[in-house]
């Protein structure tokens, strides 16, 4: 990272970013859209909030077609709060 991206940051995220990179579901049923994880770096006295969104960007036309039938709209009432 060169010094331009936190290790611990990095280390606490990274498994999210690779599912997300191979179209994997992010967090399966812990958010409304599976696009989508909420995490945070594990340092106590500087705490950052990641949110990790995937951007789906078809390749094919049935995969257009697909992705323009989903609803991936999140409102505040959706939230997972615990």
């Amino acid at each position: 990272m060169h010094g331009k991206f936190c290790g611990e940051a990095w280390d606490a995220i990274s498994r999210y970013v690779y599912t997300a990179l191979q179209g994997g579901s992010i967090m399966h049923k812990w958010t409304n859209d599976e696009r989508m994880m909420i995490a945070c770096c594990n340092d106590g006295t500087r705490p950052v909030i990641f949110k990790i969104e995937r951007i789906d960007i078809p390749e094919t036309e049935e995969e257009k077609q697909w992705l323009e039938k989903q609803n991936f709209k999140n409102k505040a009432g959706d939230a997972y709060t615990g």
